[in-house]
């Protein structure tokens, strides 16, 4: 499957972010790096890392509803869970609202993947 995807090596990036295993205490020793192949329009790609900060703007800003919070029993905001189904949702509904071509994830939680790919962490 992957290899449909080389000839669009402009539009491939690969997201990581890290989570935590277990809990809290343990988070210096159980964290479990995930690696996700996203496509993005070459636009997107050309200036990720801007777009990936845009993007923390607007999940941190408690001003903003969305379903990426993680809320305590009362429904106080505690934090986000960045993920990259956080980044494509941003991508689609601010970036590319009006475009035709969408960010998408191609493949999720994989451990090999071609090194020179764009890559962004979270």
């Amino acid at each position: 499957m992957f290899a449909l995807y080389c000839e669009r090596l402009a539009k491939i990036i690969v997201l990581i972010s890290a989570k935590i295993q277990g809990n809290f205490i343990d988070y210096y020793t159980n964290i479990c790096y995930n690696a996700d192949i996203v496509s993005v329009p070459d636009s997107i790609g050309i200036n990720i890392k801007k777009h990936r900060n845009q993007c923390d703007k607007w999940l941190f800003n408690k001003l903003n509803e969305h379903e990426f919070w993680e809320k305590d029993d009362s429904g106080n905001k505690l934090g986000v869970g960045v993920c990259s189904e956080s980044f494509i949702y941003w991508l689609n509904e601010f970036v590319l609202k009006d475009s035709k071509e969408k960010a998408y994830i191609v493949r999720k939680s994989i451990n090999n993947y071609d090194e020179s790919l764009p890559t962004i962490y979270y």
